[in-house]
């Protein structure tokens, strides 16, 4: 989906014994990600329906451990997009049916600026 949008994408080698929220799922780069959620993306796919609040400090500790400005939580299940932000880091959840549905009209860096701007905070 994100090769499929012009976008580069890569999933990060765990290394023996590293904790799954220690790297995210995908990095994605494109040069029109870097204004607004910086780069390299962090993407986590979030497979069980987990409250906003309980999501929150798992993705703040993957951002943080990898050192990132930005990352995307790309959820299966709802219509309601989440972001968590303060002066170094944002966090955008998002749901798989949204992303889709923009990216066949969009390119990326349009369609989360979009979703980023109809987060609920």
């Amino acid at each position: 989906m994100f090769r499929a949008s012009g976008a580069r994408a890569l999933v990060p080698h765990r290394r023996a014994g590293q904790r799954m929220v220690d790297a995210p799922d995908l990095v994605v780069w494109d040069d029109r990600l870097l204004a607004t959620f910086g780069l390299p993306l962090a993407v986590e796919v979030i497979k069980n329906t987990e409250s906003s609040v309980a999501l929150r400090p798992r993705l703040r500790r993957t951002l943080e451990q990898i050192g990132a400005k930005s990352i995307l939580a790309v959820a299966g299940q709802g219509r309601r997009n989440y972001r968590w932000s303060n002066e170094q880091q944002l966090i955008l959840a998002v749901s798989l049916e949204l992303l889709e549905d923009g990216l066949r009209q969009l390119p990326l860096a349009e369609v989360l600026t979009v979703l980023l701007g109809d987060a609920k905070s």
